[in-house]
């Protein structure tokens, strides 16, 4: 660690800066001596309590890193191999370990260059949905236990990564009461800038109005009993809300809800509350909705929520 703290410091120095990530001799040493390669430079050396003590070790060394050049210790510590496909993926193994330690470590400033480098690897390569699914493993797959907390925190310490894990972490698993719970903490927490993640990444933007809403909706139609006597499910439901209010303002491809007009969903607030949003953007989304909704058999105490929600559209149009 010492050796590659010396080379970049001097390498920071001047006006050239060469890529740390193609010194040879650099990358060799770190094989060698931090990853601990085998003579065949495809096993490790490493045993399992070694190999969580190296990654202990890299907790420690980033969080005492300058900010300045920490992006360069991230990408000479695990990018530095992308030419060769098997030490690459040996490294990334270990940087998601190393990135569901930091969690509880903490050192969640790691993932400000997990999230710059994912976004500039963009749709290229499947790096983003690997982390998320390790992530989702170890913090959302145990349905009963509150460790998916650990996963709060990155909405305000590095909020451009809860993208990512929004985007992604249906991939690997449903929806359950942990996911459900970190993707409304993630959306509420500031939503405007959550949007703003896919405004800038399209292809995230694409993903998730495709494949992900369906599946948050599908989510919050299911939920049984009094919405307001359940604070997890109104925050939940408060999230949907927002997408669908806010959405459009900041990304042109619109949301699928196409499940809100299905006439074999189930009925409930959470849907007429969906239902009303959609209608409130103005007169045409609310005629849309009228339109559609002419093949459902809406209950009374729904259909007259909806109907003085179009009737105050039409009314503030005037």
């Amino acid at each position: 660690m010492l050796q590659v703290s010396k080379h970049i410091r001097l390498s920071s120095h001047g006006r050239g800066r060469p890529s740390l990530t193609k010194n040879n001799d650099l990358q060799l040493l770190i094989d060698n001596e931090i990853f601990c390669l085998g003579p065949d430079r495809k096993t490790s050396r490493l045993s399992q309590l070694q190999e969580f003590t190296l990654i202990n070790l890299l907790a420690h060394f980033f969080t005492e890193r300058d900010e300045m050049n920490k992006y360069t210790y991230f990408e000479v510590l695990f990018l530095g191999r992308e030419g060769d496909s098997f030490i690459h993926e040996q490294r990334l193994r270990l940087l998601y370990r190393l990135a569901s330690y930091a969690l509880q470590f903490p050192v969640l400033q790691l993932y400000a260059q997990i999230s710059l480098w994912l976004s500039k690897v963009g749709s290229s390569k499947p790096y983003a949905e690997e982390l998320v699914a390790v992530l989702a493993e170890h913090y959302l797959k145990p349905a009963d236990s509150k460790i998916y907390e650990y996963l709060l925190p990155l909405e305000t310490s590095c909020p451009e990564f809860t993208v990512f894990f929004v985007v992604y972490a249906t991939r690997f698993m449903p929806i359950n009461r942990p996911m459900a719970i970190v993707f409304a903490s993630h959306i509420n927490r500031n939503p405007g800038y959550f949007l703003k993640g896919f405004r800038d990444s399209p292809h995230l933007a694409d993903i998730f109005r495709q494949e992900v809403f369906e599946k948050m909706l599908t989510y919050l139609l299911e939920i049984e009993g009094e919405p307001a006597s359940d604070t997890e499910a109104m925050n939940y439901h408060t999230a949907i809300m927002v997408l669908l209010d806010k959405w459009s303002s900041t990304i042109k491809k619109p949301l699928d809800i196409n499940l809100l007009f299905d006439p074999s969903v189930r009925w409930s607030r959470f849907r007429s509350d969906a239902l009303c949003v959609i209608g409130s953007k103005s007169p045409a989304a609310s005629k849309m909705v009228a339109k559609k909704l002419e093949t459902c058999k809406v209950p009374p105490a729904y259909a007259s929520l909806i109907s003085d929600a179009q009737a105050r559209t039409l009314s503030s149009a005037c």
